[in-house]
């Protein structure tokens, strides 16, 4: 009996160290499947996998589908601007064609009546056509102490323009005193690289941009104005009671009226200085 007992008793044993034997191999491979999947997802694991044996009864865990790219949408300020010069072009084209038949003209990018709100734009004179940029960020106005960054695709258009017999002019609230900043500025830019568009600013203390506007389109055919707020079109913006009273001017927006983002690129503010006075106890 105590024979049998001893038998029974190595039998077991050696069962129960078999048996620990298997799940402590057991849980590590599985462990360690599951970590490299969740921390390979996506990439070739095969020279890993190689020397793995696969583990019974659990099924691999496939990498979740690679999202599908789509072509990334044009910035707004590329179409904007795009918009812009394509527009001025077309009109331009327009003009030519109109040119033998006196009853017929192009639009103005100027108010017939700015008061009335109906959107209704005056009939373009028989000269040439002339494109119009403000250059004042919104709420501020150009100085010396801001830059002109390249602009590649409003510098190519404006070339195009120009050799299609378009005339381009750069507005800014600023005084007349700083136009030599403005040519600077234009010029290492290559925005207007020659030094030969036209130049508004102010000449006197009491001097509106929207008198100079008004002037530009008397004297030619202003087509085509671009700006990065509405006030850049027409000052009646800056004094409406309720947005709603403008509603019909909206059609005018990227069919004569252009809003593109800001051209000049602020200073940086200069850094805080550090004050070595010790604190007061």
């Amino acid at each position: 009996m105590n024979l049998r007992r001893a038998r029974n008793a190595a039998l077991l044993s050696a069962m129960a160290i078999g048996l620990c034997g298997c799940v402590a191999v057991a849980i590590p491979v599985a462990a360690g499947g599951v970590l490299a999947s969740s921390a390979t997802d996506g990439i070739d694991t095969k020279s890993d996998a190689a020397g793995s044996a696969p583990i019974s009864g659990v099924e691999p865990i496939a990498p979740p589908p690679a999202a599908a790219t789509a072509e990334p949408a044009a910035p707004r300020s590329n179409r904007a601007i795009g918009a812009f010069i394509a527009y001025s072009l077309r009109v331009r084209e327009q003009q030519l064609a109109l040119s033998q038949d006196s009853d017929s003209s192009v639009r103005s990018a100027i108010l017939r009546e700015p008061s009335a709100l109906n959107g209704e734009r005056a009939e373009c004179l028989d000269t040439a056509p002339t494109v119009l940029i403000d250059l004042d960020p919104a709420g501020a106005l150009f100085s010396a102490s801001t830059t002109l960054p390249a602009t590649p695709q409003l510098s190519e258009g404006l070339e195009t323009l120009r050799a299609h017999g378009v005339n381009v002019a750069w507005i800014s609230g600023a005084s007349a005193a700083y136009a030599g900043d403005f040519r600077a500025a234009l010029s290492l830019s290559a925005l207007d690289p020659a030094s030969t568009d036209t130049l508004i600013l102010m000449r006197y203390p009491r001097d509106r941009k929207q008198t100079r506007r008004e002037a530009l389109a008397a004297s030619s055919c202003l087509i085509a104005i671009a700006g990065d707020e509405r006030a850049d079109f027409d000052e009646l913006f800056d004094h409406l009671k309720s947005a709603d009273a403008a509603l019909a001017l909206e059609r005018i927006i990227d069919d004569g009226w252009f809003l593109i983002p800001s051209l000049v690129e602020p200073s940086p503010s200069p850094p805080t200085p550090i004050s070595t006075e010790e604190p007061e106890a």
